[in-house]
């Protein structure tokens, strides 16, 4: 038999059944067994466990985890043995089954997989750590009742992919702590009962306290760190390091940071001998602390230092033994990512382009672009291919990105060409690189046409007609040709989610939209969807709180612009000549006629009920101008000082001393020339 697998559980019907089904493929495609301890269970823990194997048997409870667990490796019969809590759902279990389906597992004696502690129930916040699960069954055993390891963890270990969701404290905020407090009161009747205590009792010691007392955290870290190299302990001790250093990071303690990792690195070799795996950790740690203090160069070597360590210890070159004992809090694959946009940003911030262009394969770029920032990323992407002069790296990125992320990067394609000296060559290059997809090469057509002729309307109603696909972001390339827009404008087209997607693709839409040239609009259509388009965009701005001044001043002309290209008024719909009547509101508003602003609001609800909204808006600006209107002028300390040096300069007239008044008075009038009380004293020292 290949894998035994052990638990422990109590009372855990809460996630027990979806954590079995998830190891389900385990059992079902290698030879394994599932073995399960219940420690005294009043809910319907057993009934679940015996749905997955017939292996459940009780153990008395004696407060001791060691024991427990050792209860389950007593009756273990494959070659390698592995432990999971039932509140721990795999989301794949592929990768520990690829490690003994291909015989891989015979090179190793140990193996990793990442233990994922989610904080509350939105699933947003976690920490991951790649705890040590897995073991060849050569006589080992569990010890301490507390914080229970493997007292024989040996190296070579295997880092697997696979990943545990821990949902332990999602539901009770006070359980943690009630563990906590649980294990901290075993802990310490074993320290106080053992002679000679071993330094990884303080360490535990440690790690149980600093969840809910500082104070006896900090205690136990400072006595912890003497007894490690009293007892010459080094290998605790480099684990007390790591966790120090990652205390001041949860503080946000930069300097304290830097301190901590400079006197690690600096140990002697016979406590730190060459390269660990904690330095993986205190690398990036220090890293982010350079960052956070604008210390970019430092940063960056520290970043380099950690990916290049990281490397070894994925890829297995690197086991040492500090790793069976301290769980990394940063160094693990899930902040790879940000680790690696923190080191571009860094790059770009000293213009160490090619650094960052050397780097950005350490990531996967599904596993980089699968993140709420994604705009940021590109935008720093695109920066390192312009400033080294290669776009190879935007053909792979299409070619692996989600949809989101394929239109986010036409955006940036478009935004380097309109930005480069030389754009029809750049274009070139794209449709070069983009040969074997519509979507791009349509686009790079439109943008060639454009800069070639100056005009690409014609080219965009030929892609409308052709049945070009991304209909959406047309919207804003017509508004950037000032082009006729009715024909993008169907009975299918969802006016509103096009002018909300070209928002948040574009950052510029408002000031395009507002730019739209409405006098090369030859046609009342044209001029008509001008106004649909106008109404649109300021929807979605009113919604979103942005002033709508710009846009409303387009949409104005544009009534305007109708009015004027039809011979009887009478026939003029009620759209345009609403938006014509905006005219008024906007001289009224910019000569500060707030009366005739109110009144030509009032027609314009009565001729164009639909523009509600936009005057509701209208109506909010103007009330919040007036208000600041009429607010009270703040007294600043020019005023107080102004109101002395005019106090003294009467003073000195009352006293005759009229040389240094008519001093004085000059420079007063130097500073504020437009003081009408200047004249006034000036008048009275004449008298």
């Amino acid at each position: 038999m290949q894998l035994s697998i052990g638990m422990i559980v109590k009372n855990e019907e809460k996630y027990l059944d979806r954590c079995l089904a998830a190891i389900k493929p385990i059992l079902d495609s290698i030879n394994s067994e599932l073995i399960i301890a219940d420690t005294g269970s009043t809910d319907s823990t057993v009934e679940i466990a015996k749905k997955y194997t017939d292996n459940v048997f009780h153990f008395e409870w004696i407060n001791d985890f060691a024991a427990a667990r050792n209860s389950t490796l007593d009756r273990a019969k494959g070659e390698w043995y592995m432990f999971l809590d039932a509140d721990e759902i795999f989301k794949s279990c592929n990768d520990i089954i690829h490690f003994f389906k291909s015989g891989e597992y015979k090179k190793y004696r140990s193996a990793r997989y990442t233990i994922r502690n989610y904080d509350n129930s939105d699933m947003k916040h976690y920490s991951d750590v790649l705890s040590p699960r897995m073991i060849r069954m050569d006589g080992t055993r569990f010890e301490y009742a507390v914080h229970e390891t493997f007292q024989n963890f040996q190296a070579p270990t295997k880092i697997l992919d696979d990943i545990a969701d821990h949902f332990g404290y999602i539901s009770d905020g006070d359980l943690q702590k009630r563990k906590s407090e649980r294990n901290t009161k075993l802990l310490e009747e074993r320290l106080k009962s053992e002679p000679n205590p071993p330094a990884l009792l303080y360490l535990q010691l440690y790690q149980s306290y600093n969840l809910y007392i500082d104070e006896k955290a900090d205690y136990y870290m400072d006595i912890g760190m003497k007894k490690c190299r009293e007892l010459k302990n080094y290998t605790v001790l480099i684990a007390f390091y790591g966790e120090k250093a990652a205390s001041y990071f949860r503080k946000n303690k930069w300097d304290e940071i830097i301190e901590i990792a400079e006197e690690y690195f600096n140990l002697p070799e016979d406590i730190k001998p060459g390269t660990l795996g904690t330095d993986a950790e205190m690398h990036l740690l220090r890293a982010v602390a350079f960052k956070a203090l604008r210390r970019n160069d430092e940063a960056i070597t520290d970043y380099l230092e950690f990916f290049r360590i990281y490397k070894s210890i994925e890829n297995g070159k690197l086991q040492s033994p500090d790793m069976l004992v301290y769980c990394f809090a940063v160094a693990v694959r899930h902040n790879l990512a940000n680790a690696l946009i923190e080191l571009l940003e860094c790059c770009i911030e000293t213009k160490k382009y090619q650094i960052a262009a050397q780097n950005l394969k350490i990531v996967k770029i599904p596993e980089l672009y699968d993140r709420p920032n994604i705009k940021e990323l590109m935008r720093e992407e695109f920066l390192v291919m312009t400033n080294t002069g290669t776009y190879n790296r935007a053909g792979q990125l299409y070619e692996q990105l989600n949809d989101e992320g394929r239109l986010l990067l036409q955006a940036f394609v478009r935004s380097s060409i309109e930005t480069n000296e030389n754009p029809l060559e750049e274009i070139a290059y794209f449709k070069k690189l983009y040969k074997n997809d519509p979507m791009l090469s349509a686009l790079l057509n439109m943008l060639e046409e454009h800069f070639k002729t100056g005009n690409a309307g014609a080219l965009m109603h030929k892609m409308i007609a052709d049945g070009y696909g991304a209909y959406y972001e047309l919207l804003y390339f017509m508004l950037k040709e000032s082009v006729d827009i009715t024909p993008l404008l169907r009975d299918t087209f969802d006016l509103h989610a096009a002018a909300v997607f070209c928002r948040n693709l574009f950052d510029d839409m408002y000031d395009t939209a507002a730019a739209y040239d409405v006098d090369k609009q030859t046609s009342p259509q044209a001029l008509l969807s001008a106004l649909r388009v106008f109404e649109t965009i300021m929807q979605i701005m009113i919604e979103a709180g942005k002033d709508i001044s710009a846009v409303m001043a387009a949409w104005a002309k544009a009534g305007s612009r109708f009015c004027e290209t039809v011979e009887d008024l009478d026939s003029v719909p009620s759209q345009a000549l609403g938006a014509a009547m905006a005219n008024n509101i906007i001289a009224a508003r910019k000569q500060k006629n707030y009366k005739v602003c109110a009144a030509a609001m009032k027609l314009l609800l009565k001729t164009y009920p639909a523009a509600k909204p936009i005057v509701a808006a209208l109506t909010k600006e103007i009330n919040k101008e007036l208000a600041d209107t009429n607010k009270p002028r703040q007294v600043t300390e020019m005023d107080i000082l102004a109101k002395t040096v005019k106090e003294n300069i009467k003073q000195l007239i009352d006293n005759g001393e009229f040389q240094q008044a008519s001093q004085l008075l000059d420079e007063y009038a130097g500073i504020a020339p437009n003081d009408p009380e200047i004249s006034e004293l000036k008048l009275k020292m004449a008298q």
